[in-house]
């Protein structure tokens, strides 16, 4: 990872719910613009809204943003719930698919879940309803949420 990586903050950019790119800003408020994260320009993408990086990486080191809905697995808990990635304020949080229940993401400078227990599961923006898709999470068995 070269210096202007480490130095820069990386958002994803939709156009009307779809993903059309990435922007990075370095510390010299100059931005740049990917169409695949990888390939940079100082050239814009239209966009209309942004999604925040977290910062954090799922467990197959994807960069997990603002609105993607994860799977959590917590296996020494026995905790396993489809979650959305949200920010109030400045404060990370998750938000239960299934009870609606709010959690911390970050707590006292530290994640709750390892990266090795999350997992992106989809970009979709909208709420979900996850029983059609995931039909045990409906019937309750495995989950817990503390």
């Amino acid at each position: 990872m070269d210096n202007l990586e480490l130095n820069t903050v990386k958002d994803r950019l939709r156009l009307e719910e779809k993903i059309v790119g990435y922007r990075r800003v370095d510390f010299g408020d100059r931005a740049f613009y990917s169409k695949d994260g990888m390939w940079w320009s100082g050239d814009p993408i239209l966009f209309d809204t942004i999604d925040k990086t977290t910062s954090l990486l799922d467990k197959n080191q994807r960069t997990i943003y603002e609105k993607d809905n994860i799977l959590i697995i917590d296996k020494k808990n026995d905790v396993y719930f489809y979650a959305q990635v949200f920010f109030d304020s400045e404060k990370l949080l998750l938000r239960d698919l299934e009870s609606g229940l709010i959690y911390d993401l970050v707590v006292d400078y530290e994640t709750r879940y390892s990266s090795k227990m999350m997992e992106i599961v989809n970009y979709r923006f909208e709420d979900l309803d996850f029983s059609s898709q995931f039909p045990y999470l409906s019937s309750g068995d495995g989950l817990r949420c503390d």
